[in-house]
């Protein structure tokens, strides 16, 4: 009965290094580089404009706006 279970020992260590040995022995896929998504050329900003912007806030002199409440 020792016998038996030092025979599974063994057979387990065997079966181990040779799955180790054989992981070694693959090819390993090579490694893709990340991905850089392309450079956007520099944008032409000599003809920019201010924003204009309008006042939605109505004035305190009885202007028409939402009544609160």
């Amino acid at each position: 009965m020792v016998r038996l279970i030092i025979y599974a020992i063994l057979g387990f260590l065997v079966w181990k290094i040779l799955q180790s040995v054989g992981g070694l022995m693959k090819p390993r896929p090579p490694r893709e580089e990340p991905r850089v998504p392309p450079k956007t050329p520099p944008q032409d900003l000599r003809n920019v404009q201010d924003a204009e912007f309008e006042d939605l806030t109505p004035k305190k002199e009885g202007g028409a706006g939402p009544r609160p409440g």
